[in-house]
């Protein structure tokens, strides 16, 4: 199903799926990955695996909000603290096209 939304685009550009995950393991938090290499379970992997490949203008955002982001980073966090979540849809949520 991830799939088929990932080939939706606006003028905007292509629909992003951002996910977070939070898990009772107590793992420490994970924001903005390129891998799931150290995911701790398999429905972080899933989750991962769905989660959208951040375009070049959310790098830049996410890059200004302090995480370590680059260019094959996806948009996904896992057991993030409460302002993490805040910027995470924050970062998600930017125009590509401001008007």
């Amino acid at each position: 199903m991830a799939t088929h939304l990932g080939v939706i685009r606006t003028n905007d550009g292509e629909v992003l799926i951002l996910n977070i995950h939070v898990s009772a393991l107590g793992a420490d938090p994970i924001r903005f990955r390129s891998s799931e290499a150290g995911l701790p379970d398999n429905y972080a992997k899933i989750l991962f695996r769905m989660s959208s490949q951040l375009p070049k203008h959310l790098v830049g955002f996410a890059q200004e909000k302090g995480p370590q982001v680059g260019v094959e980073s996806r948009g996904f966090m896992s057991n993030a603290e409460a302002a993490e979540i805040v910027d995470f849809f924050d970062i998600g949520t930017r125009a590509s096209q401001l008007r």
